[in-house]
């Protein structure tokens, strides 16, 4: 009868620690209640056999998933959840946005790279300097490319092959 005790203090320990967790995050204490509930286990694998064992620990599974659940209810509003959790957002009606409008534009215009793009580079597009990505090859310095696609802020070029003469005389 003694052991049994032993057991269910363990148990009452480690599912107070880790309600203590919940409101004074940090780790340690989280993990002192696990290592109870752990032990709790083991020992009533040990004293009681499987099937006792088994039963504390799908008590313990079940009761482990219940305290999870309260810790993300309750933690962001605690006085660290508040600190740690982001509770505004930056929406594009205030002016954020992820890439600048004008790159969308780019697609279909022609320019030439100032750098060896291996795949990634320096292209002179519009007269602008744009950090450019190729399809995966690698292109020579002074090589006229073609925009075929943007993403974001990624410029996708290709080797234009059909550059008139007098754009290529300019690259040399």
């Amino acid at each position: 009868m003694r052991q049994i005790f032993y057991i269910l203090v363990l148990y009452v320990v480690g599912v107070g620690l880790l309600l203590i967790e919940l409101f004074v995050p940090g780790g340690v204490v989280g993990a002192a209640g696990a290592t109870a509930l752990i032990a709790s286990v083991v020992l009533c694998f040990n004293w009681y056999g499987a099937a006792w064992g088994g039963l504390v620990l799908l008590i313990e599974i079940i009761t482990a998933g219940v305290v999870f659940m309260l810790w993300a209810r309750i933690f962001p509003r605690s006085w660290i959840g508040r600190k740690m959790v982001l509770r505004s957002s930056e929406q594009s009606a205030d002016g954020y946005v992820s890439s600048a409008p004008e790159m969308a534009a780019l697609t279909g215009r022609r320019g030439v790279t100032v750098t060896a793009l291996r795949p990634a580079g320096m292209a002179v597009i519009d007269g602008q300097k744009i950090d450019v990505v190729t399809e995966g090859g690698y292109l020579e310095k002074g090589t006229p490319v073609r925009v075929i696609e943007t993403d974001g802020n990624r410029v996708v070029v290709r080797a234009a092959d059909d550059i008139p003469e007098a754009a290529q005389e300019g690259r040399k």
